[in-house]
């Protein structure tokens, strides 16, 4: 059946994971074997080992985004921390006015944080939610050991029968079973590859926009907290100055009050005055009229100081009434001033309760769109959690059928090692047989080849006996001889062996002349005139 096929080299990546002896078993040339191809499904099982563990992996970076929304209450926290303490200072500022004021504040407070509950509520039924799709992914992992664990088992079964090969030859249904798990390999990688693309975009977008809005809140936070440090500084200036003024005024009314009394004493001693000159003129009348003028001078006497002392009673009332009302204006501009303070502070109050409910509007926004995308987060993962169990399940039952051809292939392989032994005893036999056989071939091919060359020097000499005369050939063995020897010998002195070499050009010398133009400081070669030392020699052996 698959004699025809050649082997399929593994990829790069499977290269480096696989072993050395599968990488040895895969690497030879020729036809499939039944070996071969139970080492093919085995990094198959691998591959979909490894698929597996990326998959969770996945999981465990999904759960760790998931925490995100921790840190996002958590930030929320923050931010009603920040508030309350701006809250606090202005209604500090505003109890020493008034103190009715600090209860409506708290029950605006309370009603701030009654509004605030219900997203708290939402945010608690999500984590929740999370929980639960943490316990089924914890789930999944315990599954996912244990498929791990008889995944591994098979593949220790597989290495006990790759141990032992068998000549086995696989049906065509095993064949078609194994296209199709590689078909589907294929496909699960696409897929995940394409759900870990989105899921990364959709992780860069949402770390952008936390990003954002923690920036946003930051700067708001303290724009806001030095615009009420800088109005609770210049409300305590304007404040300095209205007292200061009021002060002024108070001092410049006791000064008027003093004056207006001057006055009204002045008119009436004037008045008196006048009357007195009025009698002191008429006593200067005659004598006659002496008694009268007594009489009249002592009745204008008694009702001047009767009007005196009315003036003075009266002058004394009126002193008491203008304490008395300068007492209630002090009393009236303080408590003026107190309501006004207090009007200005409630209307900063109203104007930061107003931002901050235009903040917590925008931030009630921000987190619904979060909720929802969250919420279509945890979509994804359910739909993901229902594939996913349903891959576990067609492994599962791949993983069976696996073992059920594995029970199949162990009971051919025990029949297999039945007919191996018997083989491979006949091998053996046939093997030693064959050795000795091919070493007496050997032997005799190699006394034949020696014979043949003895034949051929015979038959070259007679031939040359045949054609020339002994004198010639023997004539021209000695010229081929001495034409031998000079190439051995000196070419200085022609009568020694060469024996040294000059490395610098290669020419060769006997030892004799190289030692003797050395004494006499000839040092050049002969044949080529390059000079020479006496490191430059090597001694040679012909």
């Amino acid at each position: 059946m698959a004699t025809t096929e050649l082997k399929r080299s593994l990829n790069d990546d499977d290269y480096e994971t696989t072993s050395k002896a599968k990488r040895l078993k895969l690497s030879d040339e020729g036809p499939l074997t039944a070996t071969d191809i139970l080492i093919f499904k085995k990094e198959c099982l691998f591959r979909e080992m490894t698929l597996y563990k990326h998959k969770l992996n996945l999981l465990e970076k999904e759960v760790n985004q998931d925490n995100l929304i921790q840190e996002i209450m958590d930030l929320k926290r923050e931010l009603l921390k920040y508030q309350s303490p701006a809250i606090s200072r202005v209604l500090k500022n505003a109890t020493s006015a008034n103190r009715g004021i600090e209860e409506s504040d708290k029950s605006e407070e309370t009603a701030i944080k009654k509004e605030a509950t219900p997203e708290e509520k939402q945010i608690n039924i999500q984590e929740d939610k999370l929980a639960e799709y943490l316990s089924q992914i914890e789930v999944l992992t315990s599954t996912n050991k244990l498929l791990k664990s008889q995944l591994e088992e098979i593949s220790e079964q597989y290495q006990q029968a790759l141990i032992q090969p068998s000549k086995s030859k696989l049906s065509n249904e095993d064949e078609a079973k194994l296209q199709k798990l590689t078909k589907n390999n294929k496909f699960l990688q696409d897929e995940i590859s394409k759900l870990n693309k989105i899921k990364s975009l959709k992780v860069s977008e949402n770390f952008e926009t936390f990003n954002n809005l923690k920036e946003e809140l930051d700067k708001e936070i303290i724009t806001e907290n030095e615009r009420l440090k800088n109005k609770f500084q210049d409300q305590e200036i304007t404040i300095n100055r209205l007292r200061a003024h009021r002060d002024e005024l108070s001092s410049q009314i006791e000064i008027i009050k003093q004056e207006l009394d001057n006055k009204e004493t002045n008119k009436s001693l004037l008045d008196l005055n006048s009357e007195l000159n009025k009698r002191i003129e008429q006593l200067t009348k005659p004598q006659s009229d002496e008694n009268e003028v007594i009489q009249e001078i002592e009745q204008a006497f008694k009702q001047t100081r009767d009007l005196y002392l009315s003036n003075l009673s009266n002058k004394v009332d009126i002193d008491g009434k203008l304490q008395i009302i300068s007492i209630e204006k002090t009393k009236a501009e303080s408590k003026y001033f107190a309501v006004m303070r207090s009007m200005e502070a409630a209307k900063e109050e109203i104007k930061i309760l107003k931002l901050q409910n235009s903040k917590q509007n925008e931030f009630n926004t921000n987190l619904t769109e979060l909720n929802s995308k969250l919420n279509l987060k945890v979509k994804n993962l359910t739909t993901q959690l229902s594939e996913y169990q349903q891959i576990n399940i067609n492994n599962k039952n791949e993983v069976k059928k696996v073992n059920e051809d594995l029970e199949e292939f162990k009971i051919d392989n025990s029949n297999l090692k039945e007919n191996l032994e018997e083989i491979t005893t006949k091998n053996e036999n046939l093997i030693k047989s064959e050795i000795q056989l091919k070493k007496t071939i050997n032997q005799q091919s190699i006394e034949i080849q020696e014979l043949e060359k003895k034949k051929n020097q015979l038959s070259n000499l007679l031939n040359k006996y045949k054609t020339n005369n002994v004198n010639g050939i023997i004539e021209e063995e000695e010229q081929q001889l001495q034409a031998l020897r000079s190439i051995a010998k000196c070419s200085v002195c022609t009568k020694n062996w060469k024996d040294t070499a000059i490395t610098v050009c290669g020419h060769v010398f006997c030892s004799n002349c190289t030692q003797e133009r050395l004494a006499a400081r000839l040092r050049r070669c002969p044949s080529c005139n390059k000079g020479f030392s006496q490191n430059d020699l090597l001694s040679i052996h012909l």
